[in-house]
């Protein structure tokens, strides 16, 4: 990528019109400023104002998973509790109760029983899982009395339960995070064993369905966010059934916004509905998360589902391959590598919407781009606003509005230095608590943004992609050279700032791209992990439109950036999660 001089400072253009000559001052022209690094700073490039909610599927920790961790309930876990602790909340499937050691039935050829130790219930909370549901056909496995152990154990360890019932009316379980409220209910379409205590729905009782929307109207007066887990469907089946069909689609009717399946033991798809400007995502079946069953790689291979949301809903979700695997030790449950997780992903989208399928890439040297089955809410238009980590002590907030870009600090309660500080991570709300501190060049017009450690120095920078006149200059009869900042033709740059010494500053500033900038995107996927900087450009050279041709770049010091490859194909959008790059 070509680089150039931006915003200079007028002593520098007074230095090089009396010293430089003009071949030197063109080699200049395609260089940058001079790159400003950045103190230590912690990464995690997330938006702050999202909340992350990791959702995945069946945990069993009964039967051979208890026989062979011989008391270590930390085994099972030992290579995801990292993944599990790092999002804001991680809920899942509890298949099965937790009783007494004693009480535990010895696992015996073709059995059904999956009761587990109720010294599990801790670790399920030390490794990360912050709501549970046990509503499912497993629920009875040590009768009434050992749903109650389950119960009672799951919410000493600080975990929350849904799915409980013993009123006919079951009571959300509400998670507030950052000042954003999610409400979680949990149903289950039958049982093995006939019993009250779980919410037992039949799917063609009309008093039941009625139920089941009556509970989530009623969530959603009390949350900003609504999460369904549904225990549904065959096992084993491809395709979710008309009854998860219709189950989802009374659920997303009645408000919630995210609907999460289970039970069938296998990968099945993603799926929006719409109603009232409002979207719904449904997942049918995460499968597997910890599990026993080793006779397929359809059973050994689960999905996590890991989701960014807001007030307004889901932001961004997107799948991520499980896997469970049988070692000398015991069962325990992994994170699937990329290429080897493409089986469950590829087993999702047979029953997933085209246009929740993209491509992806999770590394620059991939021969071919993977699967991805994610979902990304469109940015509204005109307007964008995020709150984002950039460097400061407390969250910025960065808005483009009618082409106009703008960075502000937090400045109201909580801020750093404020006597009245009460979080370490306020969620601002009111216009009064931000101050300005940087705005795009009036003139500019200025189309996209992203943010992210583009640099790799450990501070996250503002990229954006802006239209503005391209520098040109002469020769005054006195000799040297005149720079006019202003005078060129409107072309495509793009620009990176970064927070450095108490202000915003430039990191880079880009040349004149040979065609209209579509979308940026940061993803650590060079090698070793270093973030590469993914451009989309229109293939018109002339006009902002869609499909276009997709790049990599990576940072060259102060000499800005290099490509590394090209990405083959033509597409409309590209966008990353912090983890992989992905675009359709």
């Amino acid at each position: 990528m070509e680089t150039g001089v931006g915003e200079v400072r007028k002593g520098y253009y007074r230095e090089m019109k009396r010293l430089f000559l003009p071949g030197l001052l063109i080699a200049l022209l395609a260089t940058t400023f001079n790159h400003v690094p950045a103190p230590a700073a912690p990464t995690g490039m997330n938006a702050l104002g999202d909340v992350r909610v990791l959702f995945v599927g069946d945990i069993m920790v009964g039967r051979h998973v208890h026989e062979l961790m011989a008391g270590n309930f930390e085994r099972p876990f030992k290579y995801v509790t990292g993944f599990l602790q790092a999002p804001d909340l991680t809920v899942g499937n509890l298949e099965g109760p937790l009783v007494a050691t004693a009480k535990i039935p010895r696992p015996v050829p073709n059995s059904f029983n999956l009761t587990g130790d109720t010294r599990a219930a801790k670790t399920l909370a030390k490794v990360g899982f912050d709501v549970l549901s046990v509503s499912n056909n497993h629920a009875f496995d040590a009768g009434a009395s050992g749903l109650a152990s389950t119960i009672e154990a799951v919410k000493s360890a600080g975990i929350g339960v849904i799915g409980a019932d013993n009123t006919g009316k079951q009571t959300p379980v509400v998670k507030e995070v950052r000042g954003l409220k999610i409400a979680f209910l949990a149903f289950a379409d039958f049982l093995n064993i006939p019993g009250t205590g779980v919410t037992y729905i039949r799917i063609n009782n009309a008093g039941d369905r009625d139920r089941v929307a009556r509970e989530i109207a009623l969530a959603r007066k009390s949350a900003d966010i609504v999460v369904v887990f549904w225990h549904w469907g065959p096992e084993y089946a491809v395709q979710p059934s008309s009854g998860q069909k219709q189950m989802a689609q009374l659920s997303a009717d009645a408000g919630a916004d995210l609907v999460i399946g289970s039970h069938p033991h296998v990968a099945q798809g993603m799926e929006l509905k719409s109603k009232s400007g409002r979207s719904s995502l449904v997942v049918y079946s995460l499968g597997n998360a910890l599990f026993d069953q080793y006779f397929s790689q359809e059973v050994r291979q689960g999905l996590a589902l890991e989701c960014y949301v807001d007030k307004n809903g889901v932001k961004s979700a997107r799948f991520i391959a499980l896997e469970n695997r049988k070692e000398s030790t015991g069962y325990t449950m992994n994170v699937a590598d990329d290429a080897v997780g493409q089986f469950a992903i590829q087993r999702a989208a047979k029953s997933t919407p085209a246009e929740l399928q993209w491509k992806s890439l999770w590394s620059s040297q991939q021969v071919q781009p993977g699967l991805a089955i994610a979902y990304r809410r469109p940015d509204s238009a005109g307007r964008r606003t995020s709150l984002e980590k950039l460097g400061m002590a407390d969250p910025s907030r960065v808005e483009l509005y009618s082409n106009s870009l703008t960075v502000s600090k937090y400045i109201g309660p909580g801020a750093a230095g404020s006597s009245t500080r009460a979080a370490p991570t306020p969620r601002p709300q009111a216009q009064s608590e931000w101050l300005p501190v940087w705005s795009s060049t009036s003139g500019w017009r200025v189309t996209n943004y992203t943010v992210g450690d583009v640099d790799a120095d450990g501070q996250p920078e503002l990229i954006y992609t802006l239209w503005k006149q391209s520098l040109t200059w002469t020769r005054p009869p006195d000799g040297g050279m005149a720079v006019n900042m202003q005078g060129g033709e409107l072309l495509p740059h793009i620009y990176v700032n970064g927070w450095r010494r108490g202000q915003m500053a430039p990191v880079w500033h880009g040349s004149p791209r040979p065609a209209p900038v579509l979308s940026v995107a940061v993803a650590p996927i060079g090698k070793n992990g270093k973030p590469l900087l993914a451009i989309l450009e229109s293939a018109d050279k002339k006009v902002e439109k869609a499909p276009g041709k997709a790049t990599l770049w990576q940072w060259a010091s102060n000499f800005g950036f290099e490509q590394v490859t090209s990405v083959p194909g033509a597409y409309s959008t590209m966008w990353s999660d912090g983890k992989v790059l992905l675009f359709r």
